[in-house]
């Protein structure tokens, strides 16, 4: 079976929302998580949302300040890349753990 990429926006059937963080419950199968991008709205990342995503390859983060809490992207062992593509990046915080047992 095919991974799934994941496109964490701000829009749902044309009409705009003001998301700024992602739940523990986000995602209901991790396992088939390939990549992730969060729109530049996101701004909090909370602890374990992406826990065990064994086959998650690559995060990209578009915002301008992005917190990720403590074990965000725990055990996520195929994670090698982290991508902040916003050239007025100001402000990363990254909780304990957050990478814990990744290759990043």
């Amino acid at each position: 079976m095919e991974g799934f990429i994941y496109k964490i926006t701000n829009k749902v059937n044309g009409k705009t929302y003001k998301v700024t963080s992602v739940s523990s419950k986000a995602i209901k199968n991790p396992k088939s998580v390939k990549s992730i991008t969060f729109g530049k709205n996101i701004t909090t990342v909370k602890s374990g949302v992406f826990n065990k995503c064994t086959n998650l390859k690559t995060l990209t983060f578009k915002g301008t300040k992005v917190t990720i809490k403590k074990n965000a992207f725990k055990s996520c062992k195929k994670l090698t890349t982290v991508k902040f593509t916003n050239k007025k990046l100001n402000k990363v915080v990254v909780g304990k753990n957050a990478f814990s047992k990744s290759k990043t």
